[in-house]
């Protein structure tokens, strides 16, 4: 998967120098407020999007490109890579 969401989604759950930087990079302090109440509940959700996005991703692979299951696992896992 994307490296940057990937590492947005480490920062939300253990927090550390990464989610600082991420609050930080928003500038203003309640919108930081509300990133840090609130983060695993986001990283929850960017995870579920992820699989949901991927599952039609493959879906569409699959019925519209006529590729293997097989094949469409891997090419949308390529394709959230480079995409996300």
């Amino acid at each position: 998967m994307g490296v940057k969401k990937d590492l947005l989604i480490f920062a939300l759950k253990y927090g550390g120098q990464l989610l600082e930087e991420f609050l930080d990079f928003l500038g203003k302090k309640s919108y930081a407020d509300a990133v840090q109440e609130n983060r695993l509940a986001i990283a929850k959700y960017l995870e579920r999007v992820e699989d949901g996005v991927k599952r039609d991703i493959k879906n569409f692979l699959i019925d519209d490109c006529d590729m293997s299951p097989t094949t469409a696992d891997v090419v949308a896992e390529a394709i959230l890579f480079f995409a996300f």
